[in-house]
Formats: C-alpha cells, sequence, structure tokens
C-alpha cells in the first residue's frame, strides 16, 4: 500500500483472520481464512476504462486461480498445500464506486490445518 499514489494496479494479500476450529469428521482442523484484493486503477468517468480494467482483474484473478490448482496437484510446495481449499473459492467484484479512482475484485482461500485435540486428563483436576 506504500506505493498506492506511484502505482496504478496493484495486488493486496490480506492474511489477518479469525480462525475457527471444526470438525470435518476424520478430525480438528484450524480454519484460516486469506483474501486477495486484485486491483487496478480507472479513469475518472470513463465507462470503456472501468470495463477494460474489470476484464484484467478477472484474467489475474484466474491466473492466480489456476496456478493455485497447479501448484497443489503436482505438490510444488510439498504438502504445504495439501489442505488449500480450492475447489470452492468466494470472490466478489467491486460495485462501480466501491474505491475512488480504482476497479476490481477480492476472492477468499480457505486453509484447513489439522488439529491434535486429544485430551489428557492429566491436565485436569476433578
Amino acid at each position: 500500500m506504500a506505493e498506492y499514489r506511484k502505482t496504478e494496479n496493484f495486488i493486496v494479500i490480506d492474511d489477518m483472520t479469525d480462525n475457527n476450529v471444526h470438525n470435518n469428521k476424520p478430525g480438528w482442523f484450524t480454519r484460516s481464512v486469506y483474501t486477495v484484493w486484485v486491483l487496478a486503477g480507472t479513469t475518472y468517468n470513463d465507462p470503456e476504462d472501468r470495463k477494460a480494467k474489470m476484464a484484467l482483474c478477472r484474467r489475474i484473478f484466474k491466473q492466480f486461480l489456476s496456478k493455485m490448482i497447479s501448484d497443489k496437484a503436482k505438490l510444488v510446495y510439498g504438502q504445504d498445500m495439501y489442505y488449500l481449499a480450492l475447489e470452492k473459492v468466494y470472490y466478489k467484484e467491486l460495485g462501480r464506486y466501491s474505491f475512488n479512482g480504482a476497479t476490481g475484485l477480492y476472492f477468499m482461500v480457505e486453509n484447513d490445518i489439522p488439529e491434535n485435540l486429544v485430551f489428557n486428563s492429566d491436565e485436569w483436576e476433578e
């Protein structure tokens, strides 16, 4: 964001999340959600420029997603992407007046990390 005034297009990744612990039958997992913003600067009051920039942001989103799917399938990063939920990726395109001078979208990717929640009675007093 430090380059906001100098850069027309940028991608921002937000890894600050409220986690949740959940059970999906084989075990317990901590779910984290990562949000990726894909933004492009637009010319004021130019709907054709906005349309072209939104098409660019959509293309970049699909490139990100296809690369993550490919890397996960090929185990490029070993087991690090094993629990990344790519079968359902939420995204939202920004409305016409969401950001002054920019358009784009954001998408969210969930990652479930296994938890060892074995009860140890030695840690409790009756």
